[in-house]
């Protein structure tokens, strides 16, 4: 369970004066960084903080564990288990992004494993990442959880193949609120070596359609992250035991540390590092973005701006760290650097983000942008249009319609034949999908998921932008 809360807070313009050693060269790098971009406070953003509890409940545990021990042997007598195995699985990691996104991450990692049974917390490496009582590792979706969750960008997927013992549907999976409780949606699964791995806070529906009893692949589809039960925010609840009774003597930390009392080794077949300093998104919008929980969170995300517009220009972070710097520039579509600045973090992140409002120049030039974000070593960029004509193309000179709306399988646009025009079709993220010099009247959308797309229909110096959606 998590409960969201969105900090407004500028970056802070000094770092404390006693830092540890181990800070010194980050800080001297801060420091050459500064003096080839100058720091700009951002207009907004910081920490994404949440607050945590127990997924599950104890007597929804107890049912649970009951009810899968019964389906195991119901299955063992039924011939749909094989014999155990003594070679132990690995796990590969439970989160897929869905093609098409085009971001370049979609989680961070929160709450793992407590180790401590007496007071306090304590997991696998010895730190405080957890909370009380804490059984499993919770994958937070990162950024706009809930835009995530509506458009089934996370999909869940079994970190070992296995057999299913288990599953729980058709439960409520906005929950804001720990108090709304309730049964979550979950897929549970037995691997060749008798080990069990449970996957919690799935998506109302979106669950597999195999049945009880039937194989999974490692990797194989089994639902959507979501926030169903005891949950305030969309992630996935990753829980692994060893063998059966699924009862505390025999959950496992698929994470190997210092701390970690419940086996010898990790499970992970390729052990992500404790902290990960990652972007996760770069993005441009029209207004502020706004963070919260379901109809709260509006990210305004916007990849086309005319003459006199706002663009708000933010990067997303999986486990920024004080001291770190992020160089941060926007691009004319000649090369030249139209702005560049430096943002210092001003203390340790799981989630964090960070977004400058900028006015563009009302003359141009016009075309496409970039807006680039360093850091870690790594350099990612987010591509938008500026024009001069969006949307002012005169119905004389050029009319162009675009119908149906919602549409299937073709959208027409009305106006095509007049003059040779090229289409592109852009992911809501900005990624450029399809891009054709269409002979008539229609293009198809067959290759397109269900979902909402960005339109751009340009022809001689006109361009003409329009948003539709693809219909199931």
């Amino acid at each position: 369970m998590e409960k969201h809360k969105a900090i407004d807070s500028p970056a802070a313009s000094l770092i404390k004066a006693r830092l540890p050693v181990l800070f010194l060269p980050l800080i001297f790098a801060a420091s050459l960084a500064a003096q080839e971009a100058p720091a700009l406070p951002p207009a907004g953003g910081g920490a994404y903080q949440v607050d945590s509890g127990p997924c599950l409940s104890a007597a929804q545990r107890t049912e649970i564990a009951a009810r899968l021990a019964a389906n195991t042997a119901a299955l063992a007598r039924e011939g749909k288990l094989p014999a155990v195995s003594r070679s132990v699985v690995q796990f590969d990691w439970p989160v897929q992004m869905a093609p098409g996104l085009g971001w370049n991450n979609l989680y961070t990692v929160r709450n793992f494993v407590d180790h401590e049974h007496i007071a306090g917390v304590r997991e696998y490496e010895c730190g405080q990442r957890t909370y009380d009582g804490h059984l499993g590792t919770d994958i937070d979706l990162w950024p706009y959880p809930w835009y995530q969750q509506e458009n089934n960008l996370a999909r869940v997927v079994a970190a070992a193949a296995g057999v299913i013992i288990g599953k729980d549907d058709g439960n409520q999976d906005e929950s804001c609120s720990w108090d709304i409780g309730g049964a979550w949606n979950a897929v549970y699964i037995r691997h060749s070596d008798g080990s069990a791995s449970w996957y919690g806070h799935l998506k109302r529906h979106s669950l597999t359609d195999k049945p009880v009893g039937a194989s999974v692949a490692k990797g194989e589809y089994l639902g959507i992250a979501a926030s169903s039960g005891y949950s305030t925010w969309p992630h996935l609840h990753f829980e692994a035991y060893r063998a059966e009774p699924f009862v505390h003597d025999n959950l496992i930390d698929p994470y190997w540390g210092e701390c970690n009392f419940s086996n010898f080794e990790s499970w992970w077949a390729d052990q992500q590092p404790y902290r990960q300093p990652t972007v996760n998104a770069v993005l441009t919008h029209n207004a502020p973005p706004e963070i919260g929980c379901v109809q709260e969170e509006n990210p305004h995300f916007s990849d086309y701006f005319t003459s006199g517009d706002m663009v708000y220009a933010a990067v997303y972070f999986r486990d920024q760290l004080q001291g770190m710097v992020t160089t941060l520039r926007i691009v004319m579509p000649n090369g030249a650097i139209w702005n560049e600045w430096a943002h210092v973090s001003p203390e340790d992140y799981v989630s964090s983000w960070w977004y400058w409002g900028m006015g563009l120049p009302a003359g141009g030039p016009f075309g496409t942008w970039s807006f680039e974000v360093t850091f870690n070593n790594e350099t990612h960029a987010h591509a938008f249009e500026y024009a001069g004509l969006v949307g002012a193309v005169s119905a004389e000179a050029y009319p162009v319609a675009v119908f149906p709306n919602p549409a299937r399988e073709t959208l027409s646009i009305q106006g095509l034949a007049a003059q040779p025009a090229l289409v592109e079709i852009y992911s809501p993220a900005g990624q450029l999908l399809l891009r054709q010099e269409p002979e008539g009247e229609s293009i198809s959308l067959s290759g397109l998921s269900p979902g909402l797309y960005l339109l751009k229909v340009m022809a001689g110096e006109a361009v003409y932008t329009s948003r539709f959606v693809k219909a199931d």
